[in-house]
């Protein structure tokens, strides 16, 4: 892990107000995709499925930055 839990938590809560129950979900470093043969990244309409025991599936959509 490039960043620690405390430190994600410290930078996400500069930009916007994190309540109780708010799931952060990282993924791995930039650059990942390029690795792959052929190379894969994620594309707007891609689908993630994030999972917590006792929690229902989440489905975030990925965004263009």
């Amino acid at each position: 892990m490039i960043s620690d839990i405390a430190r994600q938590i410290e930078y996400c809560s500069a930009f916007t107000r994190l309540d109780a129950g708010d799931v952060i979900v990282s993924g791995t470093p930039g650059g990942v995709g390029t690795k792959r043969n052929p190379p894969l990244w994620m594309k707007p309409g891609d689908v993630v499925e994030v999972e917590i025991d006792r929690l229902r599936p989440s489905q975030p959509h990925p965004q263009e930055a």
